[in-house]
């Protein structure tokens, strides 16, 4: 297990990265997706409950998918779509775009 963001003690269950850099981390601990700068800063995280739980695989496809498994024992397929950073729910780390999980 590992402290990291928030003080959070997370046990990182797989990681991929994307063309750019950007590194996509599982939080299998806490039932987390994580994604991260090519400097390991956290930009934004989903919670995978109840539809993934205990998530543990993951790979970055190179049609902007990724694809997760948990305790479930299924493969899970997300799109990947831009979202501008003005929309409120989203931090304001950073000022280009952070990604939208669409399943």
């Amino acid at each position: 297990m590992f402290t990291g963001d928030k003080g959070y003690q997370w046990s990182p269950g797989g990681a991929c990265f994307n063309n750019v850099g950007d590194i996509f981390a599982l939080d299998y601990t806490n039932n987390r997706l994580l994604l991260l700068n090519p400097e390991g800063v956290m930009l934004q995280e989903w919670n995978t409950a109840p539809t993934i739980t205990q998530p543990w695989s993951i790979v970055c496809g190179a049609t902007r998918q990724l694809f997760i498994t948990g305790s479930d024992h299924y493969v899970h397929v997300y799109k990947l779509s831009l979202i501008h950073i003005s929309e409120p729910t989203r931090p304001l780390y950073i000022s280009y775009a952070v990604f939208c999980l669409k399943k």
